[in-house]
Parts: C-alpha cells; sequence; structure tokens
C-alpha cells in the first residue's frame, strides 16, 4: 500500500491553490469585460486572494 508524505500533500494542496487563483483571476477579468470596466490588474487580483484566504482561515480558526 503506497503511503502519501507530508510533502507530497503539501504540493498537492499548492497546485490546487494556484488552480483555484488562475479560476479566480479568469473570472475577475470575464467579469470585468461584461460590465464593461477595466480588467483588474495582478496585484488586485493577488490581494483579493489573500483577503479572502484570510477571513477563510479566521473563520476556520474561530470554529475549529
Amino acid at each position: 500500500m503506497p503511503l502519501v508524505s507530508l510533502e507530497d500533500l503539501d504540493a498537492v494542496e499548492r497546485v490546487r491553490g494556484d488552480r483555484r487563483a488562475a479560476e479566480l483571476s479568469r473570472l475577475a477579468a470575464q467579469a470585468a469585460r461584461e460590465v464593461g470596466g477595466p480588467e483588474p490588474s495582478e496585484e488586485e487580483i493577488v490581494a483579493a486572494v489573500r483577503s479572502a484566504r484570510e477571513a477563510l482561515y479566521r473563520e476556520r480558526s474561530s470554529t475549529g
């Protein structure tokens, strides 16, 4: 039976995070095009992702 190391799990989580960030970026650009506004900059997207993650961590830590 194969074992999974913590490093393997970390790598999977990084890949998942990268995919979620890419999807968020794509959706943000699509939404900006649909409303006719400027597309958000990479810095704005990163800041929004950080803010969302911090809120999620706070929520998880307060309920856990």
